[in-house]
C-alpha cells in the first residue's frame, strides 16, 4: 500500500467477523515511523459499507505525512455490547506528489 501526499485517498477497513452496525465507536489511526499519531478520524467521518468502514483523508491531512517514511494504519474498536478489538495494523509507504500545499 503507499499513499501519495496532496492527494484524498479513502482508507478501507475490512471487518469479515463483526457486523458494521453493531459498532458504536472507531478511530482510524495513523501513524508515522517515529510513533506519533498523524492522523486519528472518528466513526463520525466514515463511510459505513456492507463489510468496511471506509475514511477519505483530506488534501491537508496526507499533506502533514513525511514523504519517504512508512506509517502504519489501523482502526481501534468498540461494539454496543463493549466488546473491543483492533484491525490488521497495515504498513504504508508515503511517497510525495509534488504538491505542497493545500489548493
Amino acid at each position: 500500500m503507499e499513499l501519495i501526499r496532496g492527494t484524498t485517498p479513502t482508507i478501507s477497513i475490512s471487518f469479515s467477523t463483526v457486523e458494521i452496525d453493531s459498532i458504536a465507536v472507531a478511530y482510524l489511526v495513523i501513524k508515522d515511523t517515529g510513533g506519533s499519531t498523524v492522523i486519528e478520524k472518528n466513526i463520525n467521518s466514515a463511510v459505513r459499507q456492507e463489510h468496511s468502514l471506509d475514511w477519505k483523508l483530506t488534501q491537508e491531512e496526507s499533506l502533514s505525512l513525511t514523504s519517504g517514511t512508512t506509517a502504519t494504519i489501523y482502526c481501534d474498536w468498540r461494539l454496543a455490547d463493549g466488546t473491543r478489538g483492533r484491525s490488521h495494523i497495515e504498513a504504508c509507504n508515503i511517497s510525495d506528489s509534488g504538491m505542497n500545499e493545500v489548493i
